[in-house]
């Protein structure tokens, strides 16, 4: 899909002015006829589809994406055959030693297949950034 093979692994003080110094490796991409017209937000996204659309804005607007060695200013950019992306992929948080938790939920109705909770309204159902447990 446009996706050059080469990815580069950089060190502190070996990136570009602009990307962030905690990013672990750069991916460059060349944009192709398929591409041409699409929003970069919405394309990051088919390159990236384990990223929610939100995180890749966010990488937009902290200057982690650029095209042609310019940083991405608008999540609505438009691509252009011909173009270069290079995106500056942060290194991975940890994921740490997230445990679930003993509680009481009301269970509403429970059968072979199905179960239905009454979940209070505020209780986090997964573990994310801020909510460990």
């Amino acid at each position: 899909m446009g996706r050059e093979l080469e990815e580069n692994h950089y060190n502190d003080g070996d990136l570009e002015e602009g990307f962030l110094e905690d990013a672990v490796a750069t991916q460059t991409f060349s944009i192709q006829a398929p591409d041409q017209g699409k929003r970069i937000d919405q394309w990051l996204q088919v390159q990236f589809p384990d990223l929610s659309r939100g995180r890749l804005q966010k990488w937009i607007t902290e200057g982690q994406v650029q095209i042609d060695g310019s940083p991405v200013s608008k999540s609505s950019q438009s691509l252009r055959v011909g173009q270069s992306v290079q995106v500056v992929v942060p290194e991975a948080q940890a994921a740490g030693e997230w445990l679930a938790e003993p509680m009481d939920l009301q269970i509403v109705f429970e059968d072979d297949d199905l179960l239905v909770l009454d979940k209070p309204a505020g209780l986090v159902v997964h573990p994310a950034a801020g909510h460990p447990s």
